[in-house]
């Protein structure tokens, strides 16, 4: 599993940044309409000081266009929390797509205040469908809080309750060696809190400080009490993952953080990076050498857990040349490098073009363009960069030069033409070619959305260029070439798109980030303006109950209806991000769902979301759902249903687990099913009180793993355990811990495997830890009696575990004091 943490949360990022940039969809064959959006700009995070006015009330605000954000803080005790510094800030979401030489993220004005005598705050905002909002607490002596949301829309009103205010207190350690001798070096060292902000979109504490150069301390203040686990890297240097404390509020704990890796002065370090493409920051690792006294090569490697950085250990005193000689790049030099340091390449493509802009019609030079280049081939989220802002100015000579040598496409913006595109189709290595664009004028699209009846204003729509076969693409991103751009209707409904370029779009609708309403075939010609309606299906309700068993739980469990999927709609859509709403079941299995588009959908029984205390930040994982059948929904009317979960609802287990024989209310548990039930997972802390009560899990047979939440060690139940639809069902755990060191070598060499990696996993070959040796080739382990098999290599690239893969027994009295791991 371990091997596979990085991957899925790369997948998991990949998907959330598509789909925060395009919605997801469902709806019928209907749309909607705005106006051109215009952002604001300010600076991002908390005000400088906290001089701020004082909170508006309620009895003060209008009922609106604006958004109002609430809430009470109350200190330990209970008491009331007056004078908390509040505020609130957007951030643009931006096209997904595209990425600038500078942050282009725009933020909107934001707002500021205290709480009350009483503890409660009001701010209002003036809030736009195109960005996000996160909101922030501050008072000294307390931890922090803040919240984040995808939008906030006009006239609401987020409660985000009462919140209890954490006493904070103090970190400080020092970062040391396995002799417990400090390693100087510009260390960053991080925290991260059990503390989350409660409520809908709370988010956890984290924090970080950079520790004395010379000395390797750090002080890190201000952290919420509770667990927290340390972690701390250097700028040339793998992550160091520390240990998990208990902060106290208003104490200073001490805890050191181990470096076991190779030592840092006899290191060179060289990372790379590209101002204007940055996702093309890797270079050939066969041409970045390091060049020695005598004319001595060595070749760089890639230094484990990070994403651009390059390394070459154990490096005599003296100066070096570090020379990058890649033919996508020009080429880089840096001289007098000495051990112990880190460098910065600047990767600068190697590629040019001279651009010659035209007006269709006159033949006459255009003086001024937007340009962003689209790398045709990438793989990445962004694959679209902005060369020129809007407006800017075409260099005297068109000179578009520190391009990437491959195919990619031209994008060219200019006020008062339709949006074009040039492809470059296989530009090569120190290749300046020249390139005349014809720009035409463009045509406007123009509407009014509606639903039910009435004028949907403040909806936002996007338009996109029609193809073939929507479906065929090169990426697996959404192809930004079928993009064009978004636009939020007005209050009345009316909306407007222009200069778009000749051609066939769809238009689209979006709602709650889903696509509610889909216009295709928008048929453009360049020479008159296009008058469309979009019309939105309205929305119903859901209501009924659960029939289960007799004193069946219900409890935290919710009814989720989503839309059914045809089309583009399918195409834009992304679990947990379909235009979905859901409502509380209560204690007698009763509910009711409101605002669902109508049409066709399907109803799901949902357990809530359950968030894993993890070393990994992709350690949120979502409820289990059972799907309930399919339901039609009527604009403006309720449809009832009653569903039979007799053998579906949720059981639970009730865990009393024993680490040598003490209670360990630190550890956290997971489980997962066999069964091939979706959603088939969950995991929480077990708590203070025993037995700890999962929570509801899907009835079937469970695999049952317990750990730290540093993921030290793992305890696999040798037993499935059976959840019992509508039960609690009672589960006894006794965990025996062995501690203990293991010197690891090669069994072809009968070397000492030094600063290794090595995996721990269970004899199934599934994951159980990680290690890494010392300079001595010994790893320390502390383990649950049982077996397990190894393996060695590099963070991101362990062999895959085996039956032939080494043997580590892991019980009794006396533990093994050699073993060996590698291939003879």
């Amino acid at each position: 599993m371990g091997r596979w943490c990085l991957a899925a949360g790369a997948l998991v990022l990949l998907a959330t940044a598509v789909w925060l940039a395009l919605g997801s969809g469902h709806g019928p064959d209907a749309l909607p309409g705005a106006a051109e959006s215009a952002g604001g700009a300010s600076s991002p995070g908390p005000p400088p000081q906290a001089t701020a006015p004082e909170p508006e009330r309620a009895e003060e605000v209008q009922e609106d266009a604006v958004a109002r954000v609430t809430g009470r803080f109350l200190l330990e005790g209970g008491a009331p929390a007056a004078g908390v510094l509040v505020w609130i800030d957007g951030r643009g979401k931006g096209s997904g797509f595209r990425a600038t030489r500078k942050d282009s993220v725009a933020f909107c004005a934001g707002r500021q205040g205290l709480s009350g005598e009483d503890g409660r705050f009001l701010l209002t905002i003036d809030p736009d469908p195109l960005q996000q909002y996160a909101l922030s607490g501050r008072l000294a002596g307390f931890a922090g809080v803040s919240w984040r949301w995808s939008s906030l829309a006009p006239g609401e009103l987020k409660d985000i309750g009462t919140v209890e205010l954490r006493r904070v207190g103090v970190v400080e350690g020092c970062i040391v060696n396995s002799r417990g001798e400090a390693v100087p070096g510009d260390w960053s060292v991080y925290i991260s809190s059990s503390n989350r902000s409660p409520g809908e979109g709370g988010e956890r504490t984290c924090m970080s400080v950079h520790a004395d150069e010379a000395t390797a301390a750090f002080r890190l203040e201000g952290v919420p009490a509770g667990t927290a686990t340390l972690t701390a890297r250097a700028g040339f240097s793998e992550t160091i993952e520390g240990p998990t404390v208990e902060v106290l509020g208003g104490q200073t704990i001490r805890a050191d953080l181990v470096y076991q890796g190779p030592p840092l002065a006899r290191r060179i370090a060289a990372t790379t990076f590209n101002d204007l493409l940055f996702t093309y920051s890797a270079p050939d690792l066969e041409r970045l050498r390091l060049w020695g006294a005598g004319d001595s090569l060595r070749a760089f490697e890639h230094l484990d857990g990070s994403a651009q950085t390059y390394v070459v250990d154990d490096v005599e005193p003296g100066f070096y040349t570090v020379e990058l000689d890649d033919p996508r790049f020009d080429p880089v030099r840096v001289d007098g490098v000495r051990p112990g340091t880190e460098v910065k390449l600047a990767l600068r493509g190697s590629a040019a073009v001279r651009l010659e802009l035209l007006d269709d019609a006159t033949g006459l030079p255009i003086p001024s363009c937007g340009l962003a280049v689209r790398m045709d081939r990438a793989y990445a989220t962004v694959n679209e960069f902005e060369v020129w802002p809007r407006n800017s100015g075409i260099p005297e000579n068109g000179l578009v030069d520190h391009l990437i040598p491959e195919s990619q496409t031209l994008i060219l913006e200019a006020d008062g033409y339709a949006r074009t595109e040039v492809p470059l189709v296989d530009l090569r290595p120190n290749e300046v070619r020249p390139v005349t664009v014809r720009l035409a004028r463009g045509s406007a699209v123009r509407g009014h959305a509606r639903e039910g009846g009435k004028p949907a204003g403040l909806l936002p729509l996007l338009i996109f260029r029609c193809t073939d076969n929507p479906f065929a693409f090169e990426s697996p991103v959404i192809p930004a070439e079928r993009y064009v751009r978004e636009v939020v209707t007005a209050v009345d409904g009316s909306f407007a798109f222009d200069r778009v370029a000749p051609g066939t779009y769809d238009l689209l609708a979006r709602k709650d980030w889903g696509v509610v309403a889909v216009l295709s075939g928008i048929e453009i010609d360049g020479s008159n303006d296009v008058e469309v309606l979009a019309v939105l299906p309205g929305e119903g309700s859901l209501a009924g109950r659960l029939a289960g068993p007799p004193q069946a739980d219900y409890s935290n469990l919710a009814i989720r209806v989503a839309p059914d999927l045809v089309g583009l709609e399918r195409m834009f859509s992304h679990p947990g991000q379909t235009p979905c709403v859901e409502g509380p079941v209560d204690a007698q299995g009763r509910f009711q769902v409101g605002g669902i588009r109508a049409g066709p959908a399907h109803a799901y029984l949902r357990l809530p979301d359950v968030v894993t205390p993890s070393v990994c930040v992709f350690g949120i994982s979502p409820g289990a759902t059972v799907d309930l059948g399919a339901v039609h929904v009527v604009a403006g009317e309720t449809h009832t249903a009653v569903f039979d979960v007799t053998d579906s609802i949720p059981g639970r287990l009730l865990l009393s687990v024993l680490v040598d024989g003490v209670a360990r209310p630190d550890l956290v548990f997971e489980a997962s099913t066999d069964t091939g039930l979706p959603g088939g997972s969950a995991g929480g802390s077990l708590g203070e009180s025993m037995p700890a009560n999962s929570g509801p899990m899907l009835p079937g047979s469970w695999r049952l793993t317990i750990r730290p939440v540093d993921a030290s060690w793992r305890y696999r139940h040798p037993d499935a355990v059976q959840v019992v639809a509508g039960r609690a069902v009672a589960v006894p755990v006794s965990i025996v811990l062995r501690s203990g060191e293991v010197s690891v070598i090669d069994p072809g060499t009968k070397q000492s495997l030094r600063n290794q990696w090595v995996e721990v996993s269970f004899e199934d070959g599934s994951f159980c830890t990680r290690s890494r040796t010392d300079g001595e080739g010994v790893m320390s382990l502390t383990l649950p009696e049982g077996s397990y098999r190894l393996a060695a290599g590099d963070y991101l690239s362990m062999p895959e575990v085996n039956d032939e893969s080494p043997r580590l027994p892991w019980s009794g009295a006396t533990l093994p004091e050699i073993v060996e791991v590698g291939e003879e």
